[in-house]
């Protein structure tokens, strides 16, 4: 195999095969990339080291160009860091079953190359090829925000599965609901007209948080829409000349029907500004930062009281737009719980409330809520959790 290949191309997409691919020295198969030079392209593949994600970027004439075709497996680590430093503008990669040689063109110093010890192209097993037949595209926005609206109130703890992964559902008309719980937080993210197209039927599926945050840091951000193969254990996502495949996570069926619980509506909604938000829950995590804030909803202001021995705080906020408050309205949150959700949202303004499930088993609930165009997301927080005893135990 022989290539010459753009140097800033490759150092860019190395970087996002390395997401994927093991950079541990080992002898594993997964801490390796696999190079195939197959008519006017090259093909980089990594595979995560569970096998559960397999990325493939293609590289085609206009970066690069094929002077003899065949394949080879290099380290990742190894490939990363040489090309990071070899500099130039074009790169020549010569490599066989054994190994790969690296250097600059023009060859300016014939000493100045680079040779690393490969593993035999059969030892690097990847997965199969999805079906183009069934193939649905998705807005990439979505992707691009799922992760970030969901992913911090999925539980850590693996023995919860499947409340360790987010809950897709895609209806036919093509709006897309996503789920996420740690029965502490829940997190509703809404997305209408997700899909280019309606689809044929509705389609559910346990999407893993790992993924998730991958998917917008390895698409390009001038990909609008992308191609993904859908089903139950696995999808696979094409977007310009980077496909992505990865396993999704079991307990589909075992997910709780959260939404059907959950009111549409708000009982108690306050508009704010959310960098005033932000600068109040600063102030409580400031001095009581293990405690548990009281927040009182009245009509024209929110106050936000804490205490954690010695230390207090009381602050203020005054109100945007809210709706009809008879009474001043109290609940009591973790501070934690506050500064990990209102580290999602963006923009000037947003809206915090009381809501409640359909059964009022638990009382007011609080909630943070923010609408721009066809997305909607709500943050739910379910109780008010005493971090010092967490601490303690």
């Amino acid at each position: 195999m022989i290539v010459n290949l753009e140097s800033k191309k490759l150092k860019k997409d190395l970087s996002k095969l390395c997401k994927i691919a093991s950079l541990v020295s080992t002898d594993s198969y997964t801490s390796y990339l696999k190079l195939t030079a197959k008519g006017k392209f090259l093909y980089i593949e990594a595979i995560n080291d569970i096998r559960t994600q397999i990325l493939t970027i293609k590289f085609d004439e206009t970066v690069c160009s094929v002077q003899e075709q065949g394949s080879c497996c290099v380290p990742a680590k190894a490939l990363q860091q040489t090309i990071d430093l070899i500099g130039g503008d074009t790169i020549e990669l010569y490599g066989d079953d054994n190994s790969i040689s690296i250097k600059n063109l023009p060859v300016e110093k014939q000493d100045e190359i680079q040779t690393i010890e490969c593993i035999h192209p059969d030892q690097w097993i990847g997965g199969s090829k999805p079906n183009n037949n069934n193939v649905i595209e998705i807005y990439r926005d979505f992707f691009l925000d799922i992760g970030r609206f969901t992913a911090n109130s999925c539980s850590n703890d693996k023995s919860k599965a499947p409340l360790t992964a987010i809950h897709v559902h895609m209806n036919q008309n093509g709006n897309i609901q996503c789920t996420a719980t740690d029965y502490i937080k829940i997190s509703l993210y809404d997305y209408k007209n997700g899909t280019k197209d309606n689809i044929p039927e509705d389609i559910s599926f346990m999407l893993p948080v790992d993924a998730a945050k991958k998917i917008p840091q390895i698409f390009e951000k001038d990909i609008d829409i992308m191609q993904a193969n859908i089903d139950k254990q696995k999808v696979t996502l094409q977007g310009g000349n980077i496909r992505f495949s990865f396993s999704t996570e079991a307990g589909l069926d075992r997910y709780p029907p959260l939404r059907s619980y959950l009111l549409d509506d708000m009982n108690v909604s306050s508009e704010v500004n959310l960098n005033e938000l932000h600068r109040i829950v600063g102030l409580l995590a400031a001095v009581t930062p293990k405690s548990s804030c009281n927040i009182t909803f009245d009509k024209n202001k929110i106050s936000f009281e804490s205490e954690e021995k010695r230390n207090k705080s009381k602050q203020f906020i005054y109100v945007l737009q809210n709706s009809n408050i008879e009474l001043p309205k109290n609940i009591k949150i973790a501070i934690y719980d506050l500064i990990s959700s209102l580290s999602i949202p963006d923009g000037e303004k947003i809206t915090i409330g009381l809501t409640s499930i359909t059964n009022n088993a638990f009382g007011s609930l609080f909630e943070l809520r923010q609408t721009s165009n066809n997305i909607t997301w709500r943050q739910i927080i379910l109780k008010a959790r005493d971090v010092r005893l967490e601490d303690d135990e």
